[in-house]
């Protein structure tokens, strides 16, 4: 687990999700005059985003992520505003022989340089949408999809790895069903031009927390992905809480 997944919302849909957990970030506080229009950044690419039932790894996907302040903004003590980026499901290890890092065990995380790294910065920290996931039951290898009960989107906490020397606003996008096909393993939509490769390189990359399952999913597989089960609690993630 998590090694495919479904998302259907439509690009209003998912920006309108994404907003409400921003707009959780200035509930309680008192915030400057159109501070709150500000929480939410848009990708220029946003409308490339093609829902789909069928989600593997390196597909890029919309993110609910923290963004960098500039300039005099940066001496803020306001949290740093949210935006959604595209990005690719999958952490590069840095060796073309050893496939992605899809998922990340949050019990062991803070343990492994990289992960604690991340994890230190809510530059480090996302937020995916998702219709839900699917999982395959080891002895009949039968496939399950898991979904929330109300029918809901699911909010899954990520770890968010930002190459390139900086962050990218809006990467280059690459269609949901190309890449790997089994959980882990690397490769890519392949084919593609000298500047497609370096700006697919470029893209900020993201692997999904995972946990032990509830009581109710024990049978099913011994791990799942860490749900947020509201906006405010998807924003304290964000925050680094």
């Amino acid at each position: 687990m998590c090694g495919r997944s479904s998302l259907s919302l439509s690009p209003e849909e998912v920006v309108e999700l994404f907003s409400r957990v921003a707009a959780a970030r200035t509930r309680g506080r008192k915030v400057a005059k159109g501070e709150e229009q500000r929480q939410l950044a848009m990708p220029s690419d946003l409308s490339l985003f093609r829902p789909s039932p069928n989600v593997a790894p390196t597909s890029s996907l919309p993110v609910l992520s923290s963004s960098q302040r500039s300039g005099a903004a940066a001496v803020s003590e306001a949290p740093l505003p949210l935006s959604i980026e595209i990005m690719r499901w999958g952490i590069s290890t840095g060796s073309p022989s050893l496939p992605l890092v899809i998922n990340a065990r949050s019990e062991t995380a803070p343990a492994l340089a990289r992960f604690a790294r991340l994890l230190s910065s809510p530059l480090g920290r996302g937020v995916l949408a998702a219709d839900g996931y699917y999982e395959w039951e080891e002895k009949s290898k039968q496939p399950y999809f898991v979904r929330r009960s109300d029918g809901e989107p699911m909010l899954l906490a990520l770890l968010v790895e930002r190459g390139g020397g900086g962050r990218r606003r809006g990467g280059a996008f690459s269609p949901p069903f190309g890449g790997a096909k089994d959980e882990g393993s690397g490769g890519g939509g392949g084919g593609g031009s000298e500047t497609e490769d370096q700006q697919r390189q470029q893209q900020p990359r993201f692997a999904i927390l995972t946990r032990s399952p509830p009581k109710a999913l024990r049978w099913l597989h011994e791990r799942s992905p860490c749900v947020l089960p509201s906006e405010d609690l998807a924003n304290e993630w964000l925050l680094g809480s």
